[in-house]
Formats: structure tokens, C-alpha cells, sequence
């Protein structure tokens, strides 16, 4: 049974930014810049909170225009995250 109203409320109330999983997040972190790259950043920050070294990451990634430039680290990432569980 789908609830279409109930649905509607829950996403209207969540950003862009929080909708979106970890690695969504992260390539959109990547392609972005001002405002919308810091509020990637937090998103990731939030989901990826259990890697150690992740605001390290982040901070390589800031001069990072194109993910294909540091897809190793993605590729990193995305293994840690099938082992592990994101938020």
C-alpha cells in the first residue's frame, strides 16, 4: 500500500543533501563547490562518521574537480562501506 501524502511530508521537511546516501553524497561533494560543496561535506561527515580518517579525505578531495582524479580513493570508499554500515 503506497501513502503518497505521508511520503510527501517526510521529504519535504529533509534537504537536498540528506535525501542522498554516502556515495551520492560523495561524488556530488567532488562535482560541487561553495555553499553546496560544504553541505556535501557535513552529509558525508554525518554518514561516513565511522572512518577514522575521513575529514583527511575530505580535504584532499577540496582542490578535486573531477571524481575520475581520485577515483582510487572513491574505489577505497565505496569497499569500506560494503564491509561497514553508513549512518
Amino acid at each position: 500500500m503506497d501513502y503518497p501524502e505521508l511520503t510527501m511530508f517526510f521529504w519535504r521537511g529533509l534537504n537536498f543533501h540528506q535525501k542522498e546516501g554516502p556515495m551520492t553524497a560523495w561524488l556530488c561533494m567532488i562535482c560541487s563547490e561553495g555553499i553546496y560543496r560544504k553541505k556535501y561535506a557535513s552529509a558525508v561527515k554525518r554518514a561516513m562518521s565511522h572512518i577514522p580518517c575521513i575529514d583527511g579525505l575530505i580535504e584532499i578531495t577540496k582542490n578535486t574537480k573531477q571524481a575520475s582524479e581520485i577515483s582510487t580513493i572513491t574505489t577505497l570508499i565505496a569497499e569500506i562501506l560494503l564491509i561497514t554500515n553508513a549512518r
